[in-house]
């Protein structure tokens, strides 16, 4: 992420102000990741109601892994890098 934030202030080049664009975007993230946890969580439960009408395999597999201790604890080391 590190790079990609290098190496997009070096191609925008002056075309407009990057100016406290990394420590924007490291205040974006964590509350962007509790978002989708949060909604993860919620679609979770849904899909555990028995006769649910819409139930998609690939869907219930996903969110599982968004939920997966690994996931969170990757996401919970994201913090300002800069």
């Amino acid at each position: 992420m590190e790079d990609f934030l290098d190496t997009y202030i070096q191609m925008a080049a002056g075309r407009f102000d990057t100016g406290g664009l990394k420590e924007r975007v490291y205040m974006y993230i964590p509350i962007t990741c509790l978002r989708g946890v949060t909604w993860c969580a919620m679609a979770w439960v849904q899909y555990q109601q028995p006769g649910r009408l819409i139930c998609d395999p690939s869907t219930s597999e996903k969110l599982s892994a968004y939920l997966s201790d690994a996931f969170l604890d990757g996401i919970s080391g994201i913090s300002m890098q800069t």
